[in-house]
């Protein structure tokens, strides 16, 4: 994962952001400086933008990933296959096994837990002081690729 990410992100960034591309343009700005914040070892920083921008963009198209949509209280995984449609085999084939489990990067913390609290940070829990590691920062920045390229490369541009 983690050659991938250094091989790979500027790549990913640039394809995703594109002419064409449906992810808001305004946000490249702050993808690009998260990046630079992970490279320059500034993971205090790096980790909360890449949860709060991943978290953005899945709402920009569908409902906000880690917690549920509106006044029916729907999970995301619940929505997604709502606008998009249980038939797409595309969407669901990707996502089933990321949307029906738990991630590697929670929203609870857990003793077994193997990814960073995305709660816990956000919120300044004390128990997830800890979390400026560069592999934490590594799989922050891995949530935020799948934000990207999810929304751009796997959702069908006509439901968007």
């Amino acid at each position: 994962m983690i050659a991938h990410i250094d091989k790979d992100k500027d790549g990913l960034i640039a394809a995703a952001y594109d002419q064409g591309s449906h992810l808001n343009s305004q946000r490249k700005k702050i993808v690009l400086e998260i990046l630079r914040l992970h490279d320059e070892g500034n993971y205090i920083a790096s980790i909360p933008l890449c949860f709060v921008h991943g978290d953005g963009i899945f709402s920009e198209v569908c409902v906000s990933f880690f917690s549920k949509a509106g006044k029916e209280k729907k999970k995301a995984a619940d929505k997604i296959i709502d606008k998009f449609g249980v038939d797409s085999n595309i969407i669901q084939s990707f996502f089933w096994d990321v949307l029906g489990s738990s991630l590697p990067v929670s929203n609870h913390s857990s003793k077994n837990q193997k990814g960073p609290s995305r709660h816990g940070i956000l919120h300044g829990v004390e128990s997830h002081l800890d979390y400026p590691t560069r592999l934490n920062s590594y799989k922050a920045i891995s949530f935020l690729l799948f934000a990207i390229t999810s929304v751009e490369f796997i959702f069908p541009k006509d439901k968007i």
